[in-house]
């Protein structure tokens, strides 16, 4: 027999709500890294596209200006930097040293945090040719923090690609090196 006048209650009791709070805070801690791994490997794509594009801009002013251009590439200690021009000994460590007509051409490893890159090219730069559009073979290999990696690849006939290396730094989605 029902009580007149007297509601039903409606909510969460104090129980309910600790076991919700509980479960969101393990769900959170498990999704947490994955995001932080989600994050280094935008990073590591990102740095690997804009290295594909500044190789191609190189590529392009030389057949544009008919003369040399070099992308050079300088590690030290705090970073990586690269920078490129129509002078053979740009370094993007100076400022001035890389610029044509008046726009400085240069990366730094800050724009790209927990990406390293190890240069797999003659003196560390490539050299793009008007004629013929040939260039110094080599490649460059960007790691992530985590280990993921990718390498951007140079053929001597100015081809330039991006694939991943065999391995425990495999990076799904790109061709095999």
């Amino acid at each position: 027999m029902r009580c007149k006048g007297i509601k039903p209650q409606v909510g969460l009791t104090l129980v309910e709500l600790l076991v919700g709070i509980a479960v969101t805070v393990v769900l959170a801690s498990v999704a947490m890294p994955a995001m932080s791994h989600i994050q280094h490997n935008a990073r590591l794509r990102g740095a690997a596209q804009v290295l594909v594009s500044e190789l191609r801009l190189a590529q392009s002013e030389s057949f544009k200006r008919q003369r040399s251009v070099s992308l050079n590439f300088r590690l030290t200690d705090a970073g990586w930097c690269y920078g490129y021009s129509v002078a053979e000994a740009c370094d993007c460590r100076v400022v001035g040293s890389c610029v044509m007509d008046g726009v400085e051409h240069v990366r730094h490893h800050d724009a790209f945090p927990g990406v390293q890159i190890l240069p797999g090219v003659s003196g560390n730069r490539f050299s793009f040719q008007p004629l013929r559009g040939t260039v110094t073979a080599g490649n460059v290999t960007l790691t992530a923090t985590h280990g993921t990696q990718l390498r951007v690849v140079v053929s001597g006939f100015g081809r330039i690609r991006i694939c991943t290396p065999e391995g425990p730094g495999r990076y799904s989605g790109y061709p095999l090196c």
